[in-house]
């Protein structure tokens, strides 16, 4: 973990609920735990979104971030495609 940066730094300004942010850091995701990751499952089959590989999915990662970072999910769902990738990514490294 400790070569990966974690904070995502956006392509370009991004505005949310009348907030402006330059990126954000998902550090705080390497604190969650499997009783976390088993959280954001449930959230998901409550949705009705399941996959057999949730760690793959964008809205797998956007749960996590959220539950990290105590954004809504809808934070990271409305990032530009780059910027919501790259925190799928960074999400998804910290699975390793």
């Amino acid at each position: 973990m400790e070569n990966i940066e974690l904070y995502v730094t956006f392509s370009k300004p991004y505005v949310f609920e009348g907030e402006t942010y330059e990126g954000i850091d998902l550090s705080v995701c390497e604190d969650l735990t499997g009783k976390d990751a088993a959280k954001a499952e449930k959230i998901l089959a409550a949705r009705g979104e399941n996959t057999m590989f949730p760690e793959a999915s964008s809205a797998y990662a956007f749960v996590i971030a959220s539950l990290g970072t105590k954004k809504p999910v809808e934070f990271f769902q409305g990032l530009p495609l780059r910027d919501s990738t790259k925190v799928k990514n960074r999400v998804r490294a910290c699975f390793l």
